[in-house]
């Protein structure tokens, strides 16, 4: 039988070793407890986290806490129901600040009993899945940065038409770290040219800053593409259009909440794909549409188009996104080269764009008619005022008539978004 000595030195062994491993996941009364640590499983420190909850004395509480040297962080509660929300490590990368969100293992957000104490394992991540529960399209869902392609035309407008039965591949090779300072690793991807959002959309791009480049397949050739990029939305600036383009993700404005968002803006990609029929400049020379100016006042004509049609001042629809066939009334405030720059009716000065004279059609002639009069019947393929507070027309069909209504498939959308329209919301196309 083993002596007491021995079992009292076998005791103090087994503590040794499972000492740490316990009191790091130990519930601890009055305290949330846990680990924060990067992907390689290196201890993170000044991780800042907030827990928000309710105390039992009805008081609503918000308490904030930081991850030490050794990512470890203890934060002391009052009596009541709380649960972490935030969990946020900052990081300056090539001069600007990120607040990335950390993974919480287990993706539990419910509110804990303070009294009883709660423990959390914290990760941070560059890219994968941020919550299971969220669809893999969602962009989200990930914590790593969203791609997004946008396709032009050789003279920088808007790309109609697409190639058929072409493949686009981007590679994206690393031009520095990932944002925690672990290597980064080419990125590859391959897809159909189709104006899909599969298509056009790359989720998940870990955390760095790479160089793009694109090329298109068509049967048995490969050929480079030219690009462009901006960061974020559509108004910041993009770069000149070039053999390959920087993809570099801006922070994203404001907290970054646990479990909600990749903590960066989208960037996008342009990529001249010319459409069929449509001859590119000269010589590869590429001209960009400036951005649109607020007013017209400098640099503008008031030239119209080469057979007298447009001018500056006239009100007319326009083809603001043309793969979805959606026309907005809007002014022409300039004109210069072929090209006028609207001012759309719905929205502000921001959103002034350069357009040709093949995105321009004569307002909607919108006079009242009904079933009755013959005007419109089943099958007919028109115009329709889907969204009249913002003036925005898209091409349907009539599928049904009824006291005087007209049930309309919309050519850019599915079914699920049929709608019921009167006569005085239809016009020829």
């Amino acid at each position: 039988m083993p002596s007491l000595q021995f079992l009292r030195s076998l005791l103090f062994l087994l503590a040794l070793l499972a000492g740490p491993v316990s009191a790091q996941n130990a519930l601890r009364p009055g305290y949330l407890t846990g680990q924060a640590r990067n992907a390689a499983g290196a201890p993170l420190a000044d991780v800042r986290l907030r827990v928000f909850g309710t105390t039992d004395a009805g008081q609503r509480s918000s308490l904030n806490t930081r991850s030490k040297a050794d990512g470890s962080f203890a934060l002391r509660l009052p009596a009541g129901n709380f649960s972490l929300r935030e969990a946020i490590w900052r990081v300056m990368h090539e001069g600007r600040e990120y607040r990335l969100p950390l993974y919480l293992e287990g993706e539990e957000q419910d509110d804990f009993d303070s009294t009883e104490g709660a423990t959390a394992r914290l990760t941070l991540r560059m890219a994968g899945k941020i919550v299971a529960r969220k669809a893999d399209t969602d962009e989200n869902a990930w914590f790593g940065g969203t791609v997004e392609l946008e396709f032009i035309n050789s003279d920088g407008t808007t790309a109609t038409d697409l190639p058929p039965n072409a493949q686009l591949t981007v590679t994206l090779t690393p031009r520095s770290s990932r944002l925690d300072g672990t290597p980064a690793a080419p990125v590859r991807s391959t897809r159909p040219l189709a104006w899909s959002r599969s298509s056009r959309v790359l989720l998940d791009v870990p955390l760095a800053t790479y160089e793009a480049q694109v090329s298109l397949t068509t049967g048995n050739t490969t050929a480079p593409l030219l690009v462009s990029s901006r960061e974020g939305l559509a108004g910041a600036q993009r770069t000149p259009l070039a053999a390959s383009a920087p993809i570099r993700f801006a922070p994203k404005s404001g907290e970054a909440t646990l479990l909600n968002t990749s903590g960066v803006e989208k960037c996008l990609l342009q990529v001249v794909v010319t459409a069929p029929g449509r001859a590119p400049r000269p010589n590869g020379a590429i001209a960009v549409p400036p951005a649109a100016p607020a007013t017209p006042a400098n640099n503008t004509d008031d030239t119209a188009d080469a057979n007298g049609e447009w001018k500056v001042g006239d009100h007319l629809n326009v083809l603001r996104t043309p793969h979805l066939k959606q026309w907005h009334a809007g002014t022409i405030i300039a004109a210069k080269a072929g090209l006028y720059l609207i001012k759309f009716d719905a929205f502000g000065a921001e959103h002034n764009e350069w357009v040709d004279a093949s995105r321009l059609a004569p307002l909607p002639d919108n006079a009242s008619a009904d079933d009755t009069g013959g005007r419109w019947k089943i099958g007919d393929h028109l115009n329709v005022l889907r969204t009249p507070h913002l003036k925005q027309w898209h091409a349907g069909t009539i599928l049904a008539i009824k006291a005087g209504n007209y049930l309309i498939k919309f050519d850019a959308f599915d079914t699920e978004h049929n709608e019921w329209v009167d006569a005085s919301r239809l016009a020829p196309l």
